[in-house]
């Protein structure tokens, strides 16, 4: 708490302590050397016949009545000022504000403010006016003196000059004490404490000597226990000698009791407000730091002797932050109890999150004197939140990803089951028909068609994830380098192709014809951004060092092995990409151009996948567009891929073949390619009756042709057991997904080969032939 006074201020910060003062009911006062009033407490105050804030601030010579009584006031104080010694005046005449003359005990010392050079003078007057008269009456009627003492709540005594109790009044008795007379006769030092002794001892001394001061000491009662007392002694003259001692007892136990319970009440608080687990800021009304616990030490860095009447918002908020808190406090300080997230600063420049809960303090009149806050550091718990935020994005990334790649994956395998029949036919159609059938001219167009629907099921394949077909070391830089014609020739004449690679780039292990295909997508969209300017794209391999915080900020952001990469990029100077655009760049069929340019990035997204690599974009409008694309770098060292050589389709064979397959058109397809090799055909639509045809034809069977996706029995069920039936009988498995996943699942169980759908009819007898002599053999 705060007391409005002049020039120079007592500040009291504990409003206990200003309680405690106020409920002293005596006279408590601090003046100057000019005579003005520095501190009061309200019996001051009241003897005044004023309030505390009117009477601070003010000199005695403009508020005392009598300038008999003022003139020694100001004498008695220009003493302990001149000496610096205390002074006790064991009756003084005052008058107080409604011009009542009082008879005052006053004791003054010198005295200085903490912080200031300033001499004051603290007084402590007690009124004793009522004790004066008492003795007076006491003097003039025994009975009437006798009367009083034994009604009153002190204790009344007298004792001689050896210190035995002459006299004590009946309230001894009603304090539980001693009886009259197990009291009268006896010495006043066998009930005092032991401890106590010696100070009371130099009491009486300076009493029998004329001074008058009151003491407190404990003395034990009767049952043993500990009462704290109040004396206030005189002497006591007889003709004129002094005949012994008189005085007044006041058990203050109960007072001494509740003052301990404060102070431990006080220490309790002390130690809970230091030991909170968060951080406590206590503010006046100006917003000025009144005092913050250790907590608040601990999380901001500065001491609270550092921080003490200075403004949080100057030191412990960034700038940006400022007039938000500011806006907060001041809603606070007008009586609002709130709570708010705010950015705070520490002491070594850091930046922390916090949680601020803000409660009005208010006084006895409900005004706002200040605000308490409870602060707590949430930064942990924001930073586990974002990662939070961007694992649950990550998942949901991963898992439309997955979900497309599992449409693309089953859209191809579908159609590659349907163009079977197209392209068969076509080329039945086609080897039946003469060299100048005008038809040839359709057929011919019907079986390209085809063909490029072929390589858009190879791209959803590749987008899925499932379109890896030979896995081998390869080098980059030469792969690249072979297809420099024919990129060339890809970008026309508006843009120039550079090239950049690394000295000892290692190998990495891929599939070439997928590769190929990555870095024609890659360059052709470059090439696009340049509209009808030209540009230059430039297509570079380095390798780089990866670890798991680089991939969570690639756009697969999947938790590859942390190593050795080789990054393909390919950069252009073009009219590059926002930020939207770039989120859906690798969505099927996705495009800034116009509609149906196929799948192009989204491909080369599942094909990255597959290769376990990643694809990081940078990309500014205006300002071109870098796509860089990691692939773990290979120990082996890179092949060279060959073509396979083409049909004999002047072949023949001979036996029985059974072809398993759930597509009617892939039967009659197959079907119609095998009779015209030579092969006598049995057809099943499903694994049961694939197997059952094979247990009641394997005798003359000479191969099985068998589908991976079917009712009833799936190919691998069905493969075991015609194993089971003709463990020597060669088996190829024909899939619409890719060759890698579907040998994954038959590695070491003598599978004869695999054959992609679609195929034509020379691919078809080229793998058929591998199958049945390979068998012979």
């Amino acid at each position: 708490m705060r007391l409005p006074v002049t020039d120079k201020t007592f500040n009291v910060t504990d409003s206990a302590l200003r309680q405690i003062i106020d409920l002293v009911p005596h006279m408590i006062f601090a003046r100057n050397r000019e005579g003005r009033f520095v501190l009061v407490n309200r019996a001051t105050a009241e003897a005044y016949g004023t309030t505390v804030e009117a009477l601070t601030g003010q000199l005695v010579s403009a508020v005392h009545q009598d300038a008999d009584e003022l003139a020694l006031f100001r004498a008695d104080d220009d003493y302990v000022h001149r000496t610096g010694c205390p002074t006790f005046y064991p009756r003084k005449s005052f008058t107080d504000g409604s011009g009542k003359k009082r008879i005052l005990q006053t004791h003054k010392i010198p005295f200085q403010l903490p912080g200031s050079s300033e001499p004051l003078v603290l007084g402590i007057a007690i009124d004793v006016t009522e004790e004066e008269r008492t003795l007076q009456a006491l003097q003039k009627s025994e009975e009437k003196y006798r009367n009083l003492v034994e009604n009153m709540n002190d204790v009344i005594y007298t004792q001689d000059l050896d210190g035995l109790i002459t006299y004590i009044s009946p309230v001894v008795e009603r304090m539980g004490m001693y009886k009259v007379e197990e009291v009268v006769g006896q010495s006043f030092a066998e009930y005092v404490h032991p401890a106590d002794l010696p100070m009371l001892i130099q009491s009486r001394a300076r009493t029998l000597a004329g001074e008058i001061e009151p003491h407190e000491f404990r003395v034990f009662a009767k049952d043993g226990s500990v009462h704290y007392v109040r004396t206030s002694s005189r002497l006591i003259f007889d003709n004129g000698n002094v005949a012994g001692l008189s005085g007044v007892l006041t058990d203050i136990t109960a007072q001494k009791q509740a003052a301990e319970a404060l102070r431990e009440s006080e220490e309790c608080y002390r130690s809970v407000y230091n030991m909170a687990p968060l951080a406590i800021v206590l503010w006046d009304r100006r917003g000025r730091i009144l005092d913050w616990n250790r907590h608040a030490e601990r999380l901001f860095g500065w001491s609270k002797e550092e921080v003490l009447e200075k403004t949080f918002c100057d030191f412990g908020v960034p700038p940006s932050g400022r007039a938000r808190a500011q806006s907060i406090m001041r809603n606070v300080r007008k009586g609002e109890n709130s709570s708010a997230i705010l950015e705070n600063l520490t002491r070594d420049g850091h930046i922390i999150i916090c949680e601020w809960n803000n409660c009005v303090r208010r006084d006895g009149q409900g005004n706002v004197i200040g605000v308490l806050s409870l602060v707590l550091d949430i930064t942990a718990r924001r930073h586990a939140e974002e990662q939070r935020r961007k694992m649950e994005e990550q998942i949901q990334h991963t898992q439309k990803l997955e979900s497309l790649g599992v449409l693309a994956g089953g859209i191809a395998h579908d159609f590659n089951n349907l163009l079977v029949g197209i392209i068969g036919n076509a080329d039945f159609a086609l080897s039946d028909l003469p060299e100048d059938a005008p038809v040839r001219e359709h057929l011919n167009d019907i079986a390209s068609t085809a063909q490029r629907a072929a390589d858009l099921c190879r791209q959803l394949l590749a987008y899925s994830g499932k379109g890896l077909f030979v896995i081998m070391p390869l080098s980059l830089p030469e792969l690249i380098h072979e297809m420099t014609h024919l990129l060339e020739v890809s970008i026309a004449n508006k843009s120039t192709l550079r090239q950049q690679f690394a000295s000892a780039v290692p190998a990495i292990e891929g599939d070439p014809t997928q590769l190929r295909q990555i870095v024609m997508n890659l360059v052709t969209n470059a090439a696009e951004s340049f509209s009808d300017r030209s540009g230059t794209i430039t297509v570079s391999v380095n390798t780089r060092p990866c670890n798991a915080e680089f991939f969570r900020e690639t756009y697969l952001r999947e938790a590859l092995p942390e190593g050795v990469y080789v990054c393909l990029e390919v950069a252009d100077n073009g009219c590059g990409m926002d930020a939207e655009t770039q989120l859906k760049m690798f969505e099927p069929f996705f495009t800034t151009k116009f509609a149906g340019r196929g799948l192009g990035l989204a491909a080369v997204l599942g094909i990255v996948r597959s290769h376990h690599g990643a694809i990081k974009v940078r990309s500014h409008p205006g300002e071109g567009t870098s796509v860089e694309l990691f692939f773990p770098a290979s120990s082996h060292t890179s092949q060279t891929t060959t073509s396979a050589a083409p049909a004999d389709g002047n072949w023949q064979g001979a036996g029985a073949v059974l072809v398993v397959d759930d597509e009617k058109r892939v039967l009659q397809v197959t079907a119609k390619m095998l009779k015209k090799a030579g092969f006598s055909v049995f057809t099943a639509g499903d694994g049961e009756k694939g197997v059952r045809l094979c247990r009641e034809k394997a005798r003359g069977l000479v191969l099985v042709i068998l589908d991976m996706t079917m009712p009833k029995l799936s190919g691998e069920q069905a493969f075991q057991k015609i194993k089971e039936i003709a463990p020597n009988l060669p088996i190829l498995l024909s899939s619409g997904y890719n060759e890698q996943e579907a040998l994954a699942r038959f590695a070491g169980k003598g599978l004869a080969g695999f054959l992609q759908k679609p195929y034509t009819q020379g691919e078809f007898l080229a793998r058929v032939r591998a199958a049945v002599e390979t068998s012979d053999k």
